[in-house]
This record gives structure tokens, sequence and C-alpha cells, in this order.
């Protein structure tokens, strides 16, 4: 469904609330990373970005590191068992624990098919999220931003029916009114520049369109 910036803050919460995770689908440069931000800010959330576009699977699964196993066979040869050095950019479970996180899995439909698999596990509900074998934190909540293809992406931004399955799916249709609207009702004593700022770069871009 089209949302603009302020629906799409008021919803987000209860989304998260019931631990779906977001997609939003846009157009290049339509601010959907940016936005990861402010809802961040919105949910009390810590934002981590992700981004493995031309990645290959080492890099999000982590590199097999061979260890040697319990026992032995009847010709005395020692069994190896493989585990994966988790990589620095996840929140795993053993380095966040329970802290309230936002992972952004950042122009998700141009990853490799053989990442986005590894993170199948990431999109299940509860504290079973998975990255290939990595546990991530008890509250860590995804969310998913995409290209479309008719706006120069190299792939569709249609996804796998069980992830759109366990998530909400929004377009983004930035407006700048309706954003402002919204900063103005939600920080009324707000000094921020920001909202006058954006609010004068469209009205200049409105006399422009009536020139």
């Amino acid at each position: 469904m089209k949302t603009t910036i302020s629906h799409l803050l008021e919803d987000v919460g209860p989304i998260f609330k019931a631990d779906r995770f977001l997609i939003l689908i846009g157009k290049p440069g339509a601010g959907k990373s940016s936005l990861a931000h402010t809802i961040g800010a919105v949910t009390s959330r810590r934002v981590m970005m992700l981004n493995f576009s031309g990645a290959g699977p080492c890099e999000a699964a982590g590199y097999g590191v061979p260890h040697e196993a319990e026992g032995r066979n009847e010709n005395d040869v020692a069994f190896y068992d493989m585990a994966f050095a988790a990589p620095d950019v996840l929140p795993l479970l053993r380095r966040v624990g329970d802290e309230s996180i936002m992972l952004v899995l950042d122009e998700f439909t141009d990853w490799p098919v053989a990442v986005q698999s590894l993170f199948r596990g990431a999109f299940d509900t509860g504290s079973g999220k998975m990255v290939g074998t990595h546990r991530l934190g008890s509250n860590v909540r995804i969310m998913i931003t995409g290209n479309r293809k008719e706006d120069g992406s190299k792939l569709s931004a249609i996804l796998p029916a069980p992830m759109v399955g366990r998530g909400t799916q929004f377009e983004l249709d930035p407006n700048v009114g309706d954003w402002s609207r919204w900063f103005q009702k939600k920080y009324p004593v707000s000094k921020s520049p920001v909202a006058t700022f954006l609010s004068y770069g469209q009205s200049k871009v409105n006399e422009n369109e009536n020139e």
C-alpha cells in the first residue's frame, strides 16, 4: 500500500510490537534509508544498517573455522565440525542481549540471492531470529528497504511470499508538507530548523513548477 511519512511513523510502533517486520519500497533517493533513523527515534530503538549488495555469503554468515569434535572412529581418526565466525556487524544475542534494536536490511531486493537466503531465519517471530547459524538479540526488529525495478533496480522488488506474509509492506510516497505537519504535531515546541528549511525548499519547487 502507498503511504506518507507521517502515516508510516504512526503505524510502525504497532508493527514492531506485533513482532512483524517492516518492508519499505520506493524510488531511489526517496529517503528510505534516511527515514530509518527517524523510525528508530520514534520507536526508541538503536539503528543498525546492513547493505550486502554485491557481497558474498561469507561476508554475511562468517567464514568457516573447523575445530576438532569429541570422539574418534575405529581408525582413531578425529571428527571435525565447522563453526562460523560471526561478522562484527550483526546484533547477536551474546552482544546485545535484549537491547531494543532496529536492524535495517538496506536495498535488500538487490542483495545476491545466496545472501538473502541466509537472512530467512531473521524473519521468524519471537526470540529465535537467526542469520545463518548466528542467533540475533531477543529484541531485534527488522526493517527492509528496496528499490523498484521500474525505478532502475537491477532486480525486482517483489519478495518471496513467506517473507511478505510475516511483514507489512509500504510503498513510500514522500510528501514534505505531510511530514512537516507530523513534525509540528509531534514536537510542538521544537526549535529545529529542519521543518522550516524543508517547507521553504518545497515552496520554491512549487514556484518553479508554476512558472
